[in-house]
Order: C-alpha cells, then sequence, then structure tokens
C-alpha cells in the first residue's frame, strides 16, 4: 500500500487480449473454451468378458486338476 491507497489499478492479458478487470475486487475475468481434440480409442469390449472368462475356465481346470492329482 502506497499512502494507504492500496490497489488502484490491474491489468491483465490472456493470448493477447486484455481482460476485464476489478481492482477493487483484485479480480479478472476469464472465459475458457472447452474445445475436444482427437477422440480417444475406446477400450474394452464384448471379447475381454470372453478373454476374462476362458482365462478364469483354465485357472478353475488347472486348480481342480492339480487338487485331483495331489
Amino acid at each position: 500500500m502506497a499512502g494507504g491507497q492500496g490497489l488502484t489499478d490491474l491489468t491483465a492479458t490472456a493470448g493477447g487480449q486484455d481482460l476485464e478487470t476489478d481492482p477493487i475486487q483484485t479480480s479478472a475475468n476469464l472465459s475458457v473454451l472447452n474445445r475436444t481434440g482427437s477422440v480417444l480409442p475406446s477400450t474394452g469390449s464384448g471379447m475381454t468378458i470372453v478373454l476374462f472368462a476362458a482365462a478364469a475356465g483354465l485357472a478353475v481346470t488347472g486348480l481342480w486338476m492339480g487338487r485331483r492329482r495331489g
């Protein structure tokens, strides 16, 4: 604070544009646009469930065969 004045001027820029500012509230208004970039690939499919089921079946069969022999 210079001489009890406090903040008297506030300026801000973003992307080369001046922003609307309020020195009393010490704020600057900035609007952000949400633009989608590339679309991410989808993960998982019906085949994933089939593979997990087959792996579980093999594991159960292996455990069953192991107990049967032992």
